[in-house]
């Protein structure tokens, strides 16, 4: 991507490319994605997509952070976490 060049215009760009795909992964959280997209993904705030494209496994991506869950205070997901840690020692 050209230096400067807005993510929508890449989109738009790229729009009728067989061979680039754009996808909204969602929210996630870590350990759910490859290594190298997950350290790129967390890096970015929200608005900004990378500057290069991350090399994965699944090829080359361009990642644009469009949103960020704000993390809860821990007292209002101490249960949550005790669950969790439950269903993984099961």
């Amino acid at each position: 991507m050209e230096s400067g060049t807005k993510a929508e215009e890449a989109f738009k760009k790229y729009d009728k490319n067989d061979k680039v795909t754009y996808q909204d992964l969602g929210y996630f959280n870590k350990g759910e994605m490859v290594s190298e997209f997950e350290t790129a993904a967390y890096k970015l705030k929200k608005g900004e997509y990378s500057s290069a494209p991350v090399k994965t496994e699944h090829g080359y991506h361009l990642i644009l952070k469009l949103d960020e869950k704000e993390k809860g205070k821990l007292d209002d997901i101490k249960e949550d976490i005790k669950e969790t840690l439950a269903e993984k020692m099961i």
